[in-house]
């Protein structure tokens, strides 16, 4: 084996321009696999930081009638699954939330989770300093604790830990710092329907206040993850669960009605996004790579046949076939393991390149790296590559008398010879073609994606987002009023048009779900009433969107909570409620259990809200004044002005309304649509590298080769 090896690295010496086509050929095709496999490591192969992580699940609740295909839990299905414990270990729900944290520096809008149950321990990572929250700090007048992340602990109060014990000022109130996560958890804050992550993680976690979940029946907004006993299957607990929704459908008909449960594997959640995209373009690099070793068979077919002397020589001296073969693929092992290494290289600058550009959306790419396992992926891979590139001329080599093969002045150029190169080349045209109409799909329907009409103009949109503390704002009215002084600064702005806000902008937010009735057609049970999208914009948010009003009107000042109730419908709900009819002056309830009947002022175009690559579904517009609504809205402003100089005029109008809240989400409507498809701009691009990448390898192979097809 050393005089094989000795051999074949003076064979290569004496032939640079082909060792060097070779390992570069080489180079391409395993440094695509090596990044694209990283990145498949990274994101879906490696378990979860946390303690067992297989037998971590997400509850879902399920409705036929839903627009969407899972449900946030209530918490009396939550508390109801607390109590089955030969199922779980731990369940526990959460709901994001955005508090003000002013502590020594300006005030910062950050993002947490308000937690209920045994979701923390259920997640099975204990607190690196301090503890979990109490049962009893669960309770409504109980004193207001908090747990830290790492990073905000760090980057906030300089990783001090004296600061347990004492309290921290966050929305106005006093929150006493219990405890401290981990440096490695980085728990996502919500995991959302449609499965795309957020691209903010939870800083800090505070106990959601719930005195009585039966009084909650119908509020649907609790993530919920539970930890299955061992032994239990995921099949085992949707089975139990499914059976009591059917007993709550007997208790409860009129609230549950219809509602089912799913239960999903955590991990399968999490990348629920992302995993058909990244299996297919890692499946595009295996064809890369066939394709690079059928290149470089070629190579070694053509230099093979033009050592015939030495062949001849090498047999007639006495070596077998088996001995000459064992030569060739020790030369092709060391050929592949020299493309190895420069393929690790390029690898590894591919993953960085895939960490540096990949979407926000990836979750864990930012663990995507070249570590032990892509070393020995790249060595099994090298190992297949010099068994593929060896296997030609060591076929032909090996096939016939050897004398006849090896003494031929013509070398191999019999019909099995031209069957060999022929095979070669039609499994080249064949890979070829299999990655080429596999990009020319992706690309198409990229390109169809981009030309879907979101609905609304993104062009010249900014929105940002303000959530107010329920100390000073803890009334209705003054979160109206902060409302009204902040639109009329934005409006008074010079280069603004037009200003507005509502609860959750199209595509870059979730927004709410309810049932409708319309008056004057026959009641139905909750379970079986049409479920449409909710929001509650303000005057003046349709005009900053650019979103049409088709029929009727606008929302006015006049809509207000003592004048008479109304609602505007877009195209879908329309078409679906009244058909070709007019639905303006018709009248409707919005809820399940709303006595409020509200009259049909307008009717606006349809917007993709979850989504360019989403349906349109129905979807109501009820006044901000006639709703009772959180304080966090998202304001959207058009202007001409780039976004650094619109998100200084929005930070001036919001600090001369009140110079103690933060503004956050500070993103153009442009951007919201860009990110909705970066995905799958991030998947064709990569496969537009993997052609550019082929289209090298194939020229480099097709001037090197003294053999014409």
């Amino acid at each position: 084996m050393i005089q094989d090896l000795r051999h074949a690295v003076r064979t290569f010496l004496r032939m640079p321009a082909f060792t060097i086509t070779a390992v570069l050929t080489l180079a391409l095709g395993i440094g695509a696999n090596v990044a694209i496999f990283s990145v498949v490591d990274g994101v879906l192969l490696r378990p979860l930081p946390l303690a067992d992580p297989d037998r971590l699940v997400v509850i879902w609740e399920t409705h036929p009638t839903l627009p969407v295909p899972f449900m946030v839990a209530s918490p009396p299905h939550v508390a109801d699954w607390r109590g089955e414990r030969t199922l779980f270990d731990e369940v526990g729900g959460f709901s994001t939330t955005r508090l003000v944290l002013a502590d020594g520096g300006s005030a910062e809008q950050i993002v947490g989770a308000s937690v209920w149950g045994g979701l923390l321990p259920a997640l099975g990572v204990a607190p690196a300093s301090g503890r979990f929250f109490e049962p009893g700090e669960y309770q409504t007048g109980a004193p207001r604790v908090v747990i830290l992340s790492d990073g905000l602990w760090r980057r906030r109060f300089g990783a001090d830990r004296s600061i347990l014990g004492k309290p921290i000022v966050l929305s106005g109130s006093d929150y006493t710092v219990v405890g401290i996560m981990p440096e490695r958890f980085n728990f996502l804050p919500s995991i959302t329907i449609e499965g795309k992550p957020p691209l903010e993680r939870s800083q800090f976690w505070i106990p959601q206040r719930i005195e009585d979940p039966n009084q909650m029946r119908g509020a649907h907004f609790l993530t919920t993850v539970a930890r299955l006993k061992p032994g239990v299957s995921i099949g085992m607990a949707e089975a139990r669960l499914h059976a009591n929704a059917m007993r709550l459908w007997r208790e409860y008909p009129a609230d549950e009605e219809g509602w089912d449960v799913r239960v999903v594997p955590l991990m399968t959640q999490a990348t629920a996004g992302i995993r058909s995209t990244l299996l297919l373009l890692f499946g595009a690099v295996v064809f890369v790579l066939l394709l690079t070793c059928t290149n470089v068979a070629s190579l070694l077919l053509a230099r093979a046949t033009g050592r015939r002397k030495e062949m001849a020589v090498r047999a007639a001296l006495g070596a077998s076939r088996w001995r000459i073969a064992r030569q060739l693929l020790t030369e092709s092992a060391v050929l592949s393991l020299m493309g190895s290494a420069a393929g690790l290289l390029t690898g590894a600058w591919g993953v960085r390149f895939a960490r540096a550009f990949g979407p926000a959306s990836i979750v864990r790419l930012d663990e995507a790296r070249v570590d032990v396992r892509v070393i020995v992926f790249t060595i099994v891979t090298a190992l297949l590559a010099a068994l593929l590139c060896g296997a030609a001329p060591m076929l032909q080599l090996l096939r016939g008398p050897a004398g006849d093969s090896l003494k031929s002045r013509t070398g191999a150029t019999g019909p099995a010879a031209t069957r060999l190169r022929s095979g070669l080349v039609v499994a080249e045209i064949a890979f070829a073609l299999m990655l080429l109409i596999g990009g020319v799909l992706l690309i198409q329907s990229f390109v169809r994606l981009r030309g879907v009409d979101p609905g609304f103009s993104p062009r010249h949109a900014m929105t940002f987002r303000v959530a107010l503390p329920p100390g000073p704002y803890g009334s209705r009215e003054s979160r109206v009023r902060f409302i009204q002084d902040l639109l009329r600064q934005l409006s008074l702005s010079a280069g603004v048009d037009a200003a507005g806000a509502i609860d959750a902008v199209p595509i870059g937010e979730d927004r709410q779900g309810t049932s409708y009735h319309v008056e004057g057609t026959p009641p139905l049970s909750e379970g079986r009433a049409p479920h449409t999208g909710f929001s509650f914009p303000t005057p003046g948010y349709f005009e900053a969107v650019g979103l049409p009003i088709l029929r009727g009107r606008g929302f006015t000042p006049f809509d207000s909570r003592e004048s008479k109730p109304v609602v505007i419908v877009n195209q879908t709900l329309a078409r679906q409620a009244f058909g070709t009819a007019n639905p303006v002056g018709q009248q409707m309830r919005v809820g399940f259990n709303s006595n409020t009947v509200r009259e049909i002022v307008g009717v606006v175009a349809d917007e993709h809200h979850t989504g360019l690559d989403k349906p349109v579904v129905p979807n109501v517009y009820v006044p901000y004044t006639q709703n009772n609504f959180s304080g966090s809205l998202s304001f959207v402003v058009r202007t001409n002005a780039d976004l650094s100089a619109a998100t200084a005029l929005a930070r001036n109008a919001v600090r001369a309304v009140d110079p103690g809240l933060a503004i956050y989400n500070v993103r153009t409507m442009e951007e919201i649509v860009s990110a909705s498809i970066a995905t799958e701009r991030f998947s064709t691009t990569l496969l537009g590298a993997l052609r550019w990448r082929r289209c090298c390898s194939r020229s480099s192979a097709s001037t090197a080769s003294p053999i014409r097809w």
